[in-house]
């Protein structure tokens, strides 16, 4: 892959993250002011590392192998949640309830949306030898 490729990669790398950061910041401050300042934090460095991403900085890929290591399990459990609240929701509809029914479509469109930013960098990280820095 020639430099140049290498770059627009990184950046759109960069983008997605910054993306998936902004698809996660209506979770991090629904639970309202008591939680939101903790998990506020994974959108903040979600996209601090798209932006080290766009901007070619060394370190990024060992810091982006590593926040993708706990992110892609994180992403699984996501999603499990999103599945099991569609299929309660089914339940939930047919006793009469069921106006939150597609509740579980958020979650499992920010899961698959994650999962595959970590899979692609965590390949991106170890294809190219990458991640072995700092």
């Amino acid at each position: 892959m020639s430099d140049e490729q290498r770059g627009n990669v990184e950046r759109l790398l960069g983008w997605a993250h910054i993306l998936i950061a902004v698809l996660i910041l209506p979770t991090a401050t629904f639970f309202g002011l008591w939680f939101a300042p903790v998990l506020i934090a994974g959108p903040v460095w979600l996209a601090g590392l798209g932006v080290r991403l766009m901007r070619r900085r060394p370190e990024a890929w060992a810091m982006a192998r590593r926040t993708h290591l706990v992110a892609g399990p994180l992403a699984i459990l996501l999603g499990v949640y999103g599945l099991f609240a569609i299929s309660e929701a089914a339940l939930s509809a047919s006793e009469g309830g069921g106006l939150l029914g597609a509740f579980g479509y958020y979650p499992l469109t920010v899961a698959f949306g994650l999962a595959a930013v970590s899979a692609v960098t965590l390949v991106l990280s170890w294809r190219e030898g990458r991640g072995t820095e700092a």
